[in-house]
């Protein structure tokens, strides 16, 4: 336990947080193994980086915070393809030890749609919107996923792909741009 910081005790982390980030990590990746591995490289960063954490969160957020950048890095790995599941965030405030077991399975499974037609129509929304995305260059989508889906901030944007303020603001505006005439055209009208 380092001084002086009575909750920074690394020993307790993979025990009272791990089952949370692999449930985070696993939500995102749909790769059981990919998901521990995530887990493995953000516990070693925490690790690392112990004396930079300054007590304005709790563990769980900073650790969040890092799984989310491992999230990144990976999808930037990945290529540029970009599953539906991926697009779906949640926010960490919600607990997932209420709906996931250890293993990351439902523990409930979910209800069913009351109206099938608006399941459908979801369904192939999400279709449309990864058609859209994958006719972004790549550099767009990487920056849109970053602030819209996994919540970026710019100031992280800027920093983790050596933009400029004004290059990620001329993204996103293109992005949006592209998107709003793919969907209007595949979707809208």
């Amino acid at each position: 336990m380092i001084e002086g910081n009575n909750d920074l005790n690394i020993q307790t982390w993979l025990e009272e947080h791990g089952d949370y980030l692999f449930s985070y990590a696993l939500l995102r990746v749909k790769d059981t193994h990919l998901a521990e591995d995530l887990v493995q490289e953000t516990l070693l960063a925490a690790i690392t980086a112990k004396n930079t954490f300054s007590n304005q969160s709790t563990i769980r957020t900073w650790l969040i915070g890092i799984l989310k950048h491992k999230l990144v890095d990976q999808f930037r790995r990945q290529g540029r393809e970009v599953g539906i599941g991926d697009l779906i965030d949640q926010d960490e405030g919600d607990n997932l030890d209420n709906f996931f077991n250890t293993n990351g399975r439902w523990i409930d499974t979910p209800d069913t749609f009351t109206n099938p037609d608006l399941a459908f129509q979801q369904k192939e929304f999400w279709k449309v919107f990864q058609q859209c995305l994958s006719g972004l260059k790549p550099k767009q989508v990487e920056v849109f996923l970053a602030k819209e889906i996994h919540g970026m901030s710019n100031e992280d944007i800027c920093k983790d792909f050596a933009l400029s303020p004004t290059n990620v603001w001329v993204l996103m505006h293109r992005a949006r741009l592209s998107l709003n005439k793919c969907l209007k055209i595949n979707w809208i009208d």
